[in-house]
């Protein structure tokens, strides 16, 4: 889920016992990506806060199994590296090599969750003051925008160029970039986007066939930047990227750093429960 964590203690433990007859649970899964595990296991990167990398560190520490993904940008040498960083750092864990762009070691992923049944083992120790400065030093944008074009409009390519302007328009603000994702829907397609990382490549699929006309976008950033700074640089890498011939209109916008969590349970088992 990004930036949040102590999930196991907050999300999995109540339900485990509080709504025992309704649930089974399965183990508890993190997803990483390949690139950003380099960064946040690092002991000299400085691309994120430390209060950040601490969260990262901590969905990490509570996970049943990790789950290392998008291994089709990867040789076999380097697959092997961050297998050993995880076992080394994490021993336990099971690790799972997969590719969810490819299909690439799902069916042992599920094949696992769905039939083992040790879940929520990991129980972090969580410093809430270094977790609530972890998450307000990132600024969330959503929004929803409404685009048309001529018939000739490249969708695909215009949302390429918006997920790269956004990200140079962060690096010219010092500010990593989390992840930015976008939604691109018209009655003739779809287009998906994402970045997850101020040094990465926008990864684009879907296309729109045809005469789109009115189309919506639908995108969510996430950075380490103040809140109005964010919309500033979205704001900018719209225009840029609309150019002369796309005309936009924003109609949702929302854009804040979050507040301290304030779990409404958080159970801990004893020691040996």
């Amino acid at each position: 889920v990004g930036s949040c964590t102590d999930l196991c203690a907050t999300v999995l433990q109540p339900l485990r016992r509080l709504h025992a007859r309704q649930f089974l649970l399965a183990p508890y899964c993190v997803l990483v990506d390949p690139q950003r595990l380099g960064q946040v296991m690092s002991q000299t990167d400085a691309t994120l806060p430390p209060s950040v990398r601490f969260i990262y560190r901590t969905q990490l520490d509570e996970a049943d199994a990790i789950v290392l993904n998008k291994v089709d940008l990867l040789g076999d040498e380097k697959i092997a590296e961050l297998r050993q960083l995880i076992a080394t750092q994490y021993p336990g864990r099971r690790v799972f090599v997969v590719s969810a762009l490819r299909g690439r070691g799902i069916d042992e992923w599920l094949d696992f969750v769905l039939t083992d049944s040790a879940a929520a083992q990991h129980v972090a120790n969580v410093d809430y003051d270094i977790y609530a400065r972890g998450e307000a030093a990132l600024g969330w944008l959503n929004a929803s925008i409404r685009l048309s074009g001529p018939e000739t409009t490249p969708w695909a390519d215009f949302c390429r160029q918006l997920l790269a302007e956004i990200r140079d328009a962060l690096s010219a603000q010092a500010a990593e970039l989390t992840h930015a994702k976008l939604l691109l829907t018209a009655p003739t397609g779809v287009v998906i986007g994402n970045l997850t990382a101020s040094a990465g490549a926008p990864a684009i699929r879907g296309q729109l066939s045809g005469g789109a006309g009115l189309v919506t976008l639908v995108l969510n950033v996430r950075a380490a930047i103040a809140p109005q700074r964010l919309v500033d640089c979205v704001a900018h890498s719209l225009r840029q990227a609309a150019g002369q011939t796309i005309l936009e209109q924003i109609t949702q916008l929302q854009c804040f750093s979050p507040a301290r969590p304030v779990p409404t349970h958080r159970i801990v088992p004893a020691a040996g429960a």
